[in-house]
């Protein structure tokens, strides 16, 4: 049975159609890179599997259920590429922590993420990548099955880039799916097992081996991919 299955998937802001017949199958334990140009519909897609948004047309299931109908919305864990707060929140971040806690009863992975220095810090002061390093926190506390990550490293640096991706990679590894939307061809090709091309429709889908052709497909003939060798 799949994690996500999307059939024939339309939705539309007004007079521009954001999404044309989507059909994706995202398979339980997956990592899938979601990759399209600025514009291409990745993050309206993620808005329409999590009910954010209503399609105009096609069905969405998740573990084979309707997702209108589903309701166990603890085994998705979601990190937004931007997000907004209650600017006169007074929470910390440990005690935003501790209310998730108090609901889900674990703590595993949290450590990795580094973020003993702003447990204390309000949530409203910190940056952007802090904030979604605690973001990716509260998310892991639910234990989910399938984690959806919208550019998740943005404001993030290099070093901390790493570490993240090296824990997402070990939850993969432990059974996690995951649904990575990003910009970075070689974040997909080293650690993604299959791809999502996207360009308003699907472009292409299929292995990350054949990362290559995937992006010529997606992005046409007037793209540069150059490839480096990673110096830790």
């Amino acid at each position: 049975m799949p994690a996500i299955d999307i059939e024939n998937l339309s939705f539309s802001y007004g007079d521009k159609q954001a999404l044309k017949d989507v059909s994706i199958v995202v398979e339980e334990g997956d990592f899938t890179g979601l990759i399209g140009p600025n514009g291409s519909g990745k993050t309206t897609l993620i808005k329409n599997i999590l009910g954010f948004i209503e399609s105009e047309k096609g069905e969405i299931e998740i573990f084979g259920e309707k997702a209108m109908d589903f309701s166990d919305w603890n085994r998705i864990g979601y990190i937004p590429q931007h997000f907004e707060e209650d600017k006169q929140f007074p929470g910390t971040v440990r005690e935003l922590l501790e209310a998730n806690r108090s609901i889900t009863g674990s703590t595993e992975n949290i450590e990795s993420l580094d973020i003993d220095s702003f447990l204390d810090s309000k949530f409203k002061d910190l940056s952007g990548g802090q904030k979604q390093r605690a973001m990716l926190a509260l998310a892991l506390q639910k234990n989910p099955d399938i984690l959806i990550l919208d550019e998740p490293s943005l404001g993030v640096d290099v070093e901390a880039q790493e570490n993240f991706y090296n824990l997402i990679k070990e939850l993969n590894d432990q059974g996690t799916t995951i649904i990575l939307v990003t910009h970075d061809i070689g974040v997909v090709s080293e650690h993604t097992d299959k791809v999502i091309c996207i360009n308003n429709s699907v472009c292409c889908q299929g292995k990350t081996e054949n990362l290559s052709k995937h992006v010529e497909e997606v992005y046409g003939d007037n793209y540069r991919l150059f490839h480096h060798m990673h110096e830790h």
